[in-house]
């Protein structure tokens, strides 16, 4: 039932010390899935995601969670110099189609082989990550983020629950810095830019340095 094709160049496993390499990993949608879970109407959106990745380095893997619990936990997650992009599509639903997504829910819950991932740091380091978003009401917006380096801590993901609201991208706490973000909206007349970003969960607090707005269109066409 994936929606994804995936490539990796290169496996390490060393089951001593308990740690995963992995290089050239490559994942990208199937745009015929993609196309047949539209027209089914499964979810109320599609969010597809498009990203490589030099390396990725697992540290800590606890082999006999995933045997006896259907359980993965490590350490660490390590991923250098990721360049990917989201993009998220809504699809409404009707009452019955409502009902056959639940029920595909239902049929995953039992069918689903493992039960909770949980990290103690994940580290996101030298990125460049895309979001392009388009609304029910055909409305779109996309930002940009360069140079991103992304920590969190106590990161929890279980199959078949709703998000934990007081978790920040599932974990407990994080610290994302960027060396630039660009916010552009469709038909909005300027863009938002700032060279850094420095934004923690635990102190609340977020740092923005040389915040500009700036004119998405010519001069000639604003003064239209």
């Amino acid at each position: 039932d994936s929606i994804y094709h995936a490539s990796v160049e290169d496996i390490s496993i060393n089951i001593f010390t308990r740690r995963v390499t992995l290089s050239g990993i490559r994942l990208w949608p199937d745009t015929t899935r993609e196309n047949e879970l539209k027209e089914l109407r499964k979810k109320p959106s599609i969010t597809t995601l498009e990203i490589d990745i030099p390396k990725v380095e697992i540290n800590g893997i606890k082999w006999a969670n995933i045997i006896a619990n259907n359980e993965v936990s490590c350490g660490q997650v390590v991923l250098w110099n990721a360049e990917g992009v989201v993009t998220q599509i809504p699809v409404l639903l009707d009452s019955a189609q409502k009902k056959l997504a639940d029920s595909l829910k239902q049929r995953k819950k039992k069918a689903g082989v493992i039960k909770q991932f949980s990290i103690d740091e994940i580290r996101l380091v030298q990125s460049d990550i895309k979001f392009k978003s388009r609304t029910k009401d055909n409305d779109s917006f996309s930002f940009d983020m360069r140079n991103c380096n992304v920590l969190l801590n106590d990161w929890l993901l279980k199959a078949g629950e709703k998000n934990d609201t007081s978790r920040f991208l599932f974990a407990k706490k994080g610290h994302i810095q960027l060396d630039s973000f660009t916010y552009k909206k469709e038909g909005l007349l300027y863009n938002i830019t700032t060279s850094k970003i420095d934004f923690e969960t635990d102190k609340n607090s977020l740092a923005l340095n040389d915040l500009r707005i700036s004119l998405a269109v010519t001069k000639d066409e604003f003064y239209k």
